[in-house]
């Protein structure tokens, strides 16, 4: 699952931008300064961190985030929030997810005074916890307690309709790594140790993380190929048809070039792809599927790592 679009409105209360995300290469942010590259990353960044205090404190009326898969992300501030001296947007910004069958589910969203409100109640109650800013655990059952749920839990009157967060969102946030690094605020720095330690450890960051992706994949690929001769002999097998084969092979040798052109795999040469697939037996078929499938599982890993916002140039 990737992003594909990112639409943002009224950003310092002017700017409205649509950046579409390339999905088989590499998408530059330009602009002149000032005008919001930075903030639509730290937006996506937010978003998907769940870093509301930081989402809070950019000024804009909607971001909006559209996936490869039809799912709709959208954080939006009401017009109530609208300084019209000023144009701009602030406080608090409600989260929304549209599934891809239509439905929508809400993530709640509060304000920087609120949330500064739910720690100072939160200190008081010895049984929450607190795991970081936002978030307690409330250790009489173990669960895990947000800044919203503080409010409506234990503010006199404040209104009972809370909004749960979507698990739907969650499992979407959980699934995605979203990282940016600040490369323009590091121009100049030659002499700087520390923008040169920064930058060093977002090199060996980025470096132990590829590692652990192939060290997954490299596992996982290893245990696939061990238990392939066991799986075909004994167990049924879903066989695809000739044209669902030739579908999926260059579907998966488009992948391979692609891992293999930003290094997670190795160049490889010649194509994946029998000369003459509708004149192979069910036998070679359903052999073949299963190679398919197990290759999909593998790769899984290296797909998900590519999952990271574009730096921001400048």
């Amino acid at each position: 699952m990737r992003v594909k679009d990112v639409y943002l409105s009224k950003l310092y209360g002017i700017y409205n931008h649509h950046i579409h995300l390339d999905r088989d290469g590499l998408t530059i942010i330009h602009g002149a300064n000032g005008v919001g590259k930075t903030a639509v990353l730290r937006c996506l960044k937010c978003i998907f961190d769940w870093d509301l205090e930081a989402l809070s404190k950019i000024p804009f009326r909607l971001c909006r985030i559209e996936m490869d898969n039809g799912v709709i992300i959208s954080a939006e501030r009401s017009a109530r929030t609208h300084d019209k001296s000023t144009g701009v947007f602030s406080g608090a910004v409600d989260i929304t997810v549209k599934k891809p069958d239509g439905s929508i589910e809400y993530a709640q969203g509060l304000d920087t005074k609120m949330l500064e409100f739910s720690e100072s109640v939160a200190e008081s109650k010895p049984w929450l916890s607190k795991l970081r800013k936002g978030l307690w655990q409330d250790l009489r059952d173990g669960t895990l307690v947000e800044a919203h749920e503080v409010i409506a839990e234990y503010i006199p009157g404040s209104k009972k309709r809370k909004k749960h967060n979507s698990v739907f969102f969650d499992s979407i946030r959980n699934s995605m790594g979203v990282k940016i690094i600040d490369t323009h605020r590091l121009s100049g720095i030659a002499s700087d140790i520390k923008g040169g330690a920064k930058v060093l450890e977002c090199v060996t960051d980025m470096v132990k993380q590829i590692k652990i992706v192939n060290a997954e994949y490299a596992k996982r690929a290893q245990e696939l190929d061990q238990t392939f001769p066991h799986r075909l002999i004994l167990e049924s097998q879903t066989r695809y048809s000739p044209s669902e084969v030739k579908s999926r092979l260059l579907r998966f040798e488009s992948r391979q070039a692609q891992l293999s052109s930003i290094g997670l795999l190795a160049a490889f040469e010649g194509p994946v792809l029998p000369s003459d697939i509708d004149a192979l037996s069910d036998a070679k078929l359903e052999a073949i599927s299963l190679f398919i499938q197990d290759s999909e599982k593998s790769s899984i890993h290296l797909m998900s790592s590519q999952s990271v916002a574009p730096h921001s140039l400048s």
